[in-house]
This record gives structure tokens, C-alpha cells and sequence, in this order.
């Protein structure tokens, strides 16, 4: 009868610690969206910050866009804005006359977009992933992940050892069916929503053909945490310039 109590027990709390985990991981995503959503000009009228004011509908009040946070993000992420100069070093640590580096960027033009990109995800975001893929008919394809969860090891959370990234949902016997990358220095494995593991047919063993992640974290680590808050100052300086704009054009009073 004592297992019994002690087995329930432990149940709960495991649940518990879950369903606080869940809890925290939603209002993350929430805040992150809702900085996503200004600098992508996509705010709409059913966001909780129209809402409170009763507009439920685009049609009761026109919506209006400044562009201010993706202006002052743009303006700020400099580092791309022109092309990097970088010089390929021999074992020696000197300076070669390779032109190794040259030759991939004109052989990957795109690179150099997706780095610019990915500067200015990370001066609204602090935390996202620069990832890239390799195969033969394809070479290089880079993605921008904000959607992701870091794994990390016992004794760290600080620095992930690796990451668990959404991929788009495929279609399987006419079901939608979610997957998740599961990437380590290890590990190149998907797995579905029940937990069941599958491979990319390129790499059956599941392991990682890289050797190591293909992967930069663009993160700004925190004393004691991995999470940052990203732009939220700026995006609530839009938020309440939006509701000022409202109450000039439309002769309304927006309570704060």
C-alpha cells in the first residue's frame, strides 16, 4: 500500500513539474510572437492589445502600421550591412591567400541574405538558431529557426547541448502528421507526437553526419538563464504609438 501512495505521489508531481514547463514555454512563445508579429507588420486586430478596447473586427476600426519596430531593428543590425571582410588563416595562424571564402559566397549567394536576416531576428528575438542543411543536389540551404527548444544537459542550463526544431507537418495516410528535428553533436533523429523516433534516409543510423551541430545559436547567454527578452521595450514603445495614432485620427481615448 506504501508503493502504491509513494508511486501516486511521485505521478503528480511529475505532472505537475509538466504542466508548469507547459505553462512557462506558452507565455515565452506568447511574448515572442507578440515581438514577431510587430516587426513582420503583422499585428491584427484579434491580438489581446485591440481586443481589451472592444475592436473585435478589422471593419469596426481601421488598423494602423508605422513599421516602427522593424525600422529601428533594421537601422540597428549594422554588422551586415555592408559584407564582412575575412581572411583565412593557415595552421600557422597567418593570413593566406586562399580565396576559399570568396569562391563559397559566390557559390552560396544566399548566405550572405540569411546572415542579415538572422542579425536582425537576433536584435529583435536574442534567442534563435542559424541552421543549414547539405546534400548533394541541393548544396547549402540555411534556415532561420524561432521556434525551437533548447535540450540541455544535467549539471547546464545555461548552454544547450543540443535542440529539439518543428518541421513543416507532412501528410502520411491523408493525416497531418508534426515531427520534430532532434539535433545534437551526436544525434540526427525525428521524432513524431507520440515519441516515436524516425531517420532521414540519407542518414539511417541517426546519427549526426556532421560530427558536429549545424547550428549557430545566436543568444546572448544571461548570468544564470538562457532566455532573453528581446526588444520588448521597443515593441511596447509601437504598441502604445499605434494606440496614440488611434486615439488622433479617430477623436477615440484608449484607456491604458
Amino acid at each position: 500500500m506504501a508503493d502504491l501512495f509513494e508511486s501516486i505521489v511521485k505521478e503528480k508531481i511529475r505532472l505537475s513539474i509538466i504542466d508548469a514547463q507547459n505553462k512557462v514555454k506558452e507565455s515565452r512563445d506568447k511574448a515572442r510572437q507578440f515581438l514577431l508579429d510587430f516587426y513582420e507588420d503583422n499585428q491584427h486586430a484579434e491580438l489581446s492589445y485591440i481586443q481589451k478596447y472592444g475592436f473585435h473586427k478589422k471593419r469596426l476600426l481601421p488598423l494602423m502600421s508605422s513599421r516602427l519596430t522593424q525600422r529601428v531593428i533594421n537601422k540597428h543590425s549594422l554588422v551586415y550591412k555592408e559584407t564582412p571582410i575575412r581572411t583565412i588563416v593557415g595552421t600557422d595562424g597567418k593570413p593566406t591567400t586562399s580565396t576559399a571564402y570568396s569562391d563559397f559566397l559566390t557559390a552560396n549567394p544566399g548566405f550572405q541574405v540569411m546572415k542579415k536576416k538572422a542579425e536582425r531576428y537576433h536584435t529583435l528575438l536574442n534567442n534563435h538558431l542559424f541552421r543549414w542543411t547539405w546534400s548533394k543536389p541541393n548544396g547549402f540551404v540555411w534556415y532561420i529557426e524561432h521556434d525551437y527548444e533548447p535540450v540541455f544537459g544535467s549539471e547546464n542550463k545555461i548552454y544547450p547541448i543540443g535542440y529539439k526544431i518543428p518541421m513543416p507537418p507532412a501528410v502520411s495516410n491523408g493525416m497531418y502528421v508534426k515531427k520534430w528535428l532532434c539535433i545534437s553533436d551526436e544525434d540526427y533523429f525525428f521524432v513524431d507526437a507520440e515519441g516515436d523516433k524516425s531517420f532521414d534516409p540519407a542518414y539511417p543510423d541517426g546519427k549526426n553526419p556532421y560530427g558536429i551541430m549545424p547550428i549557430v545559436d545566436y543568444t546572448d547567454y544571461g548570468i544564470d538563464k538562457y532566455w532573453g527578452t528581446g526588444a520588448k521595450s521597443l515593441v511596447e514603445a509601437n504598441q502604445n504609438f499605434v494606440l496614440g495614432i488611434f486615439a488622433a485620427l479617430h477623436g477615440v481615448s484608449l484607456p491604458a
